[in-house]
């Protein structure tokens, strides 16, 4: 919900149709009747902000543009007015229950802007070095709070004071991770077939000649790679800290670089992002700092999808890989899909029909026999997005062919390990498993 209009008569609320579109409806809490404010026929982000002073409602979205930039929009004749239009995209934004002020924060290359201003007066700005996970403005807008992650500082709540500018630190933790295991990352651009890869390079502290080298394509795929590490993701720290690089790249599918960036994956999984992961894998394996002969791929959904690419269509170069919850077969997790995400994953995958012998001929499945190096595969047993049968199909294909692979299966689990213990022994076996295979025991 976008929130209460400020005289409390109306609702702000979207209707989610797909990942890149959305709708923003008016709710009449009287009647109940709801109205569309957003009418539009091709694919445009309308994401809620709350309201302005003036009855007009503040959104975030795409409409006419690469980027997702910050709108005010009159309810009444659709006019739209930009609050900030940067060439990077406006990733959150919310206004105060009095509608006066506003404060947002822009995704510039991973890197977040926090900008504000009050009364529609001058637009204030402050960089955190780091990424912005949340906003929230007190009601009367002079006072705000923001998260904000970085790779060294995990965890942090802000106070801002909006007249003056002046912010400090509320809360914050390390999760339980030492500083000595947290590294900032490197911001490099990877040439690629279809334009350069932005990309995240970690490199661990303190160490002499070449190091193990693992590749860490992210989930989604439409989600980005940030130079932070939220709570789940702590382990990448530790692997780091074990003497290994970590390159986290944002392939096509990516969300952060604009609207054809994002789309690109569209109906092409295993077209574009292939040629953009053999790309980031070329460029390791001329890395001087890195050893060649212990490189390692490692991803979860999209992610494990990314990394049954690598080991089936670009199998020379990894000592091992890890793939939790990855999909395996197009074909399957089309026909396997829930009832309320077929329409999606067919817009998104493509048809099971119509793109049968693609779809095959794309699937890391297909050429399951071409992987070389040891694996470690985790599941959830109820997993509702990629079921069991995606890593089952892998397993029992390697197993056949004599190939070493460790397999887990957590109970009760589904797309992710929210029980705390499955969470703890999933993420340990995959540094240790990472430990083992690239630096020794």
């Amino acid at each position: 919900a976008g929130g209460w209009s400020p005289n409390g008569a109306q609702l702000l609320v979207m209707r989610v149709l797909d990942n890149t579109n959305q709708e923003l409806l008016i709710v009449d809490p009287r009647t109940g009747e709801a109205r569309d404010i957003t009418r539009h026929e091709d694919d445009v982000q309308h994401i809620p902000a709350g309201w302005l002073d003036d009855g007009r409602v503040l959104e975030i979205t795409d409409q006419g543009s690469e980027h997702l930039w910050l709108a005010a929009l009159d309810p009444e004749d659709g006019r739209r007015e930009a609050v900030d239009h940067p060439n990077w995209d406006v990733e959150l934004a919310v206004s105060s229950a009095d509608g006066r002020a506003q404060i947002w924060s822009v995704n510039e290359d991973g890197y977040s802007r926090l900008r504000w201003r009050q009364g529609g007066g001058e637009v204030r700005e402050r960089e955190l070095r780091g990424v912005c996970e949340d906003l929230v403005l007190s009601a009367d807008g002079t006072r705000a709070a923001f998260a904000r992650i970085s790779a060294t500082e995990p965890w942090q709540v802000w106070t801002l004071d909006i007249a003056t500018g002046e912010a400090r630190i509320a809360l914050a933790s390390t999760f339980g991770v030492p500083a000595a295991e947290l590294v900032e990352p490197e911001l490099l651009r990877i040439p690629g077939a279809d334009g350069d890869i932005p990309c995240f390079v970690y490199r661990p502290r303190g160490t002499r000649g070449p190091v193990p080298a693992v590749l860490y394509p992210h989930g989604g795929p439409e989600g980005q790679s940030r130079p932070a590490f939220a709570a789940h993701l702590t382990h990448l720290a530790a692997i780091v800290h074990r003497g290994i690089a970590l390159v986290v790249p944002n392939i096509h599918g990516s969300t952060g670089y604009g609207r054809a960036w994002q789309v690109a994956i569209h109906k092409d999984w295993g077209g574009i992002d292939l040629r953009d992961l053999r790309a980031v894998s070329e460029w390791m394996t001329k890395q001087a700092d890195f050893d060649q002969k212990r490189l390692a791929v490692y991803g979860g959904s999209y992610g494990g999808f990314a990394t049954l690419m690598c080991v089936t269509r670009i199998p020379k170069l990894w000592r091992c890989a890890v793939d939790v919850f990855g999909v395996a077969n197009l074909i399957t997790m089309l026909e396997n899909a829930q009832p309320n995400w077929r329409r999606f994953l067919a817009r998104w995958i493509g048809d099971v029909e119509r793109d049968r012998e693609k779809l095959v001929e794309r699937s890391p499945i297909t050429h399951i026999e071409n992987v070389r190096c040891p694996m470690l595969i985790l599941q959830g047993e109820n997993d509702p997005r990629v079921p069991k049968e995606e890593s089952d199909q892998v397993v029992e294909r390697l197993r056949g062919l004599g190939r070493r692979v460790e397999y887990v299966v957590y109970p009760g689990e589904g797309h992710g390990f929210t029980n705390r213990a499955n969470a703890e022994d999933a993420y340990g076996r995959i540094v240790d498993f990472l430990t083992k295979e690239l630096v020794g025991s």
